[in-house]
């Protein structure tokens, strides 16, 4: 929801391979499950993307599976400059911490893994805003048209506030620790709760 977990994440990660050095850390986002836009588009899911239902569920019990038994697995990366999985392919192999970022992070299956859940949020208006720059910025001419900036409007309000109200806003009630940003992206508030349950993974961020 454009709140900046990407930005996040990535920073997150950093900090964690600068201070512990003798560790192998790793950044999964959870786009990378998503079905590709053809599937998606066979399976009539391409108007619910990013909904629980249009992940590929076989490959995320796929990768929790190999993190368990510590194997590596090969999994596909998400392209945001085309909004699709690309052809590219990420080697996971035996990390001692993962942090996973993304709309799924704190939804089942994830959920089950996690050992330290940060739940990032900021007003509506706001991430609207940095929702509508990002799509000018990855779609620069297409952006000149009203009928995009239009198709940009409706996507967000028919498809990104309802997945948010559905399945990510509930998330919160299970994150360790809730960050709040305000329209320059400067930490605001920042807290500590209780999260209903513990978990396995070492890092999981939504």
């Amino acid at each position: 929801m454009a709140v900046g977990k990407s930005t996040f994440a990535k920073r997150l990660v950093r900090r964690l391979q600068q201070t512990l050095t003798d560790k192998k850390i790793e950044l999964i986002c959870t786009d990378d499950f998503l079905f590709a836009n053809q599937v998606l588009r066979q399976k009539a899911l391409f108007d619910r993307k990013g909904f629980p239902e249009s992940y590929d569920l076989k490959l995320v019990d796929d990768f929790i599976a190999a993190l368990a038994t510590h194997q590596s697995i090969v999994l596909p990366i998400y392209d945001h400059r085309i909004n699709d999985v690309s052809a590219r392919l990420t080697y996971i192999n035996c990390p001692d911490i993962v942090v996973v970022e993304g709309l799924m992070a704190m939804q089942a299956p994830f959920y089950e893994l996690l050992d330290v859940g940060v739940f990032l949020e900021a007003a509506a208006d706001d991430t609207y805003q940095w929702y509508q720059e990002r799509c000018q910025k990855a779609h620069m001419n297409e952006w000149q048209s009203k009928n995009f900036q239009q198709m940009v409007a409706t996507a967000w309000a028919e498809v990104d506030v309802p997945n948010y109200q559905q399945y990510v806003a509930p998330t919160k009630q299970y994150a360790d620790v809730v960050l709040t940003f305000d329209r320059d992206h400067q930490l605001i508030d920042m807290y500590r709760q209780q999260p209903m349950k513990g978990g396995h993974c070492d890092a999981v961020y939504n």
